[in-house]
C-alpha cells in the first residue's frame, strides 16, 4: 500500500466502472489487507534485528521466507498434480 498499488488499482478501477458496480474494489481492498497482514512480520523482523544489532533475526526472517516459498510451490504443485489427475 505504501508503494501507491492500492491507490493505483483504485484509480484503474474507477476509470474502467465509475460506479464500482462490480465487486473489484472490495477484492481489491481484501487482498490488500490479507498480504499486509502475512507480508508485515517479514517486513518487521530484518528491521528490528538491524535496530537491535542482532543479525540472526536475518536467518529467521530467511528461514521463514524459505518455508513460505515452499509451502506456495507445493500448494502449486498440488493443485497441478489434482488437476492432472482429473484429466486422465
Amino acid at each position: 500500500m505504501q508503494t501507491g498499488t492500492i491507490s493505483t488499482g483504485m484509480a484503474l478501477v474507477k476509470a474502467v466502472d465509475p460506479k464500482f458496480q462490480s465487486n473489484t474494489t472490495d477484492n481489491l481492498v481484501i487482498g490488500s489487507g490479507t498480504a499486509l497482514l502475512f507480508g508485515f512480520p517479514f517486513l518487521n523482523i530484518p528491521v528490528v534485528g538491524y535496530v537491535q544489532d542482532q543479525p540472526i533475526m536475518y536467518v529467521y526472517t530467511m528461514l521463514a521466507l524459505i518455508i513460505y516459498f515452499t509451502a506456495l510451490l507445493g500448494g502449486i504443485l498440488w493443485r497441478t498434480r489434482k488437476n492432472n489427475d482429473i484429466r486422465s
